[in-house]
């Protein structure tokens, strides 16, 4: 018998691994966030200004209307945004390499009422205002309570970033969580709070400024609250606390929608209401307080602007027509765009970690996602809820890239972040099929594996970015890159060194996660 002890110790094992899987997921992102140059994050310069925006009442143009103020267009220049990366693998036109541009931290200037609005002549374009102002309403609000306003750019940003890494912070309980209702093995549910870990890219936008975390946040919390209700069974308070969730992850964005289905089966067909009227009646309940609460900004949009999501570019016109392509070259370059842009792509997709080798990453959790439907034994209906939202979210990114690929060369929109709100279905669906067909025996093997991987892979991620960040090609690693990094970051030397400690003490709780499972013989299935 390999499974020994109580119930209560293999749940002691599942929050001891949640804990463990906590410290090292806050340390990865606390690391990212110090070492990540300014604005080298996707989008990152107009989420920012949004948040600078609302902070200084300029309230939420309609897409397409607003422009970056006058001070974040200083802090892009300051930041050396306009200039490439050392090691970028993208080349527009051949502008300098931006170490070469730069800009002490102790000189820059500061964001106050006098420049953080635009005026009349801005031209640099913010496309957020196509999203709802959710996060960015909490973004500035908190910066208000704060004092922010008036400090330096840089100040700010690292005070954006932190409230951001505080929002994500709760993820691998979530995802942890989630997995504990749906499999009976603690250990397999506790190491599933590793999963982020695994995918550099996570934590790279989670330590920047984007309403992607928000998004993210929430849409854990709604998939956490749909398995759970459906698990457990709930009544009305259950149903209008889920609506409630779904609601303000789609104040946030549009990108959490797919989670529709699985919210409104979770309504539907989860216990606790007897009869088929009763449970339209909770359907009812908790689908219009997501409405009230954040679903009717989808709907206005349809009705002002006959889209559900408005283009924030108003992409100008007369683009050159570039035919000759075809579907089967769309697909394989989407699906190596998408797939290498979930696992790590970092900056403005200039850093690649893990190049091709992505697309396998990606099949493997395709491949587990889909053999979780025929392994879920009573809970195949869940299963194919549940994968519903990441098909759902391709199938969008992949229709709305077509034409522009077919007609232009172009491929606009494909973003594996955005299936970063599919995070808990994921997890769940892989950790189905982990439970189910891996024997008990070998849980003592592959849990510490894939635990001690997952912590490996996120340090790899930010060396890779390290390099990409400060290292030139003609470089050692460790005669350039901490003194480099200094020059950029707030704090100096000791924000680099604390990257560097914060990244070991992610590697420590992961190796000491494995060493408690393999050396206590803790009970990993019940």
């Amino acid at each position: 018998m390999i499974s020994m002890g109580s119930d209560n110790v293999g749940e002691r094992t599942f929050r001891r691994l949640v804990v463990i899987a906590t410290v090292a997921w806050a340390a990865i992102m606390i690391a990212w966030l110090l070492i990540t140059p300014a604005f080298r994050a996707p989008d990152e310069h107009v989420h920012f200004n949004s948040v600078i925006r609302l902070e200084h009442g300029g309230g939420w143009p309609v897409p397409g209307d607003a422009k970056v103020g006058p001070g974040v267009v200083t802090a892009m220049s300051e930041a050396g945004l306009s200039y490439k990366l050392p090691r970028s693998e993208t080349h527009w036109g051949n502008p300098p390499v931006y170490l070469h541009v730069q800009t002490p931290p102790e000189t820059h200037s500061t964001i106050d009422s006098d420049n953080a609005l635009p005026g009349p002549d801005a031209t640099v374009a913010d496309q957020m205002s196509q999203h709802p102002p959710l996060f960015y309403a909490i973004q500035a609000t908190a910066a208000r309570i704060a004092g922010m306003p008036g400090e330096t750019w840089s100040t700010q940003l690292f005070f954006a970033r932190l409230l951001d890494v505080l929002m994500m912070l709760p993820l691998p309980w979530l995802l942890a969580s989630t997995v504990r209702l749906l499999v009976p093995s603690p250990g397999v549910a506790g190491a599933t709070a590793f999963f982020p870990l695994a995918l550099p890219q996570v934590p790279h936008i989670a330590a920047s400024v984007s309403n992607d975390n928000l998004a993210n946040l929430l849409a854990a919390i709604a998939a956490w609250l749909a398995v759970r209700l459906y698990v457990r069974g709930g009544g009305w308070r259950s149903a209008l606390v889920l609506g409630l969730a779904m609601g303000l992850a789609a104040l946030t964005k549009g990108t959490t929608l797919v989670l529709l289905p699985v919210v409104v089966f979770a309504l539907y067909a989860a216990p606790g209401v007897v009869g088929r009227t009763h449970r339209i009646y909770r359907l009812a309940a908790g689908l219009g307080v997501s409405f009230v609460t954040g679903g009717f900004w989808w709907l206005v949009n349809i009705v002002r602007y006959g889209d559900l999501q408005p283009d924030g570019y108003k992409l100008i016109a007369g683009l050159s027509p570039d035919p000759g392509r075809t579907p089967l070259t769309f697909f394989s370059h989407a699906a190596h765009a998408v797939s290498e842009s979930f696992v790590g792509r970092f900056s403005y997709l200039e850093l690649t970690f893990s190049g091709g080798r992505a697309i396998y990453v990606v099949g493997a959790i395709i491949l587990a996602s889909v053999a979780a439907i025929w392994v879920a034994r009573g809970r195949r209906v869940l299963a194919l809820t549940l994968i519903a939202a990441p098909v759902l979210t391709i199938a969008f990114m992949f229709k709305s890239s077509y034409p522009w690929y077919i007609d232009y060369g172009l491929l606009p929109g494909l973003q594996g972040r955005y299936l970063f709100v599919c995070l808990v279905p994921l997890a769940a669906l892989v950790a189905i099929t982990w439970d189910t067909l891996v024997r008990v025996r070998w849980l003592w093997i592959t849990i510490p594996v894939l635990v001690v991987g997952a912590g490996l892979t996120a340090a790899a991620g930010l060396r890779v970015a390290l390099r990409g960040f400060y290292q030139g090609r003609d470089e050692r690693f460790l005669d350039v890159v901490v003194d480099r990094a200094a020059m950029w970051v707030p704090g100096g030397h000791a924000a680099v060194i604390s990257a560097f400690v914060l990244i070991a003490l992610a590697l420590a709780a992961t190796c000491y996660a494995a060493w408690h499972v393999r050396s206590r013989r803790v009970c990993l299935a019940e």
